[in-house]
Formats: C-alpha cells, structure tokens, sequence
C-alpha cells in the first residue's frame, strides 16, 4: 500500500510539472493587457514577471496560483494603485486565454507566445 501511495504521489508531482511546462515562456497580449514571463526559478516553483504593456514598467505580481491548467495570478501597479485578477488557460502552444478582473469589468484577452523559456531569466 506504502509504494501505491509513493508511485501516486510522484505520478502526480510529473503530471502537475509538466502542465506548468505548457505555461513556460514570454507571453504577450500585443498591447490589450501586461505581458508575463512564466519560468521555473532556481527551487523549481513557477515564477511569473508583469511587465505593463502601456508603460513598460514591471508590476508587482502576487498570489500566484496553478491548479488543473489553469494559472491564477494578480498584478499590482503600487504608482497609480491599479490592480487586476487574471485566470489563464492554457489553449495550444502559442496561445493563452486571458480573463482579467479589474475596476473596469471583466475582459477576455489572447496571448500569444513570442519566446520559449524554461528557467530564469
């Protein structure tokens, strides 16, 4: 029973890695939205960067969250007290379907992979 629940445990840590590989790279939503870079840092957790696709500064980004495909995060711009819940899907290897929720309402946006990266950068 004890090498079941191992062999379970390690089946599942290979799936949930190589779902978050799916993610990996720079994304960019050609200006509707931030553009995020999605890497494995030096402890093998997800790491994900925000850069404003208006102002070409970095946003604080927090609460990351990956479950079942899906990649939860929340930008943070501290200057101008802006920020914005974003649910990605992963769709095929070029592209990511956005859902952002912010002061403005709730939009859906398309990214489309321009970069593969696996770790830092």
């Amino acid at each position: 029973m004890k090498k079941l629940i191992t062999t379970l445990t390690l089946l599942l840590f290979f799936i949930t890695a190589n779902c978050q590989e799916k993610f990996y790279g720079y994304w960019t939503s050609d200006g509707k939205a931030t553009d995020i870079v999605v890497f494995k840092n030096k402890k093998n957790k997800i790491q994900i960067g925000s850069i404003s696709s208006t102002s070409g500064k970095k946003l604080e980004t927090k609460n990351i969250e990956f479950s079942n495909d899906i990649l939860y995060l929340e930008n943070y711009f501290e200057k101008n007290n802006w920020s914005t819940i974003i649910v990605f899907q992963y769709e095929n290897k070029n592209t990511l379907t956005a859902y952002l929720k912010n002061n403005n309402g709730i939009f859906k946006v398309l990214y489309r992979k321009i970069k593969n990266i696996k770790h830092g950068i």
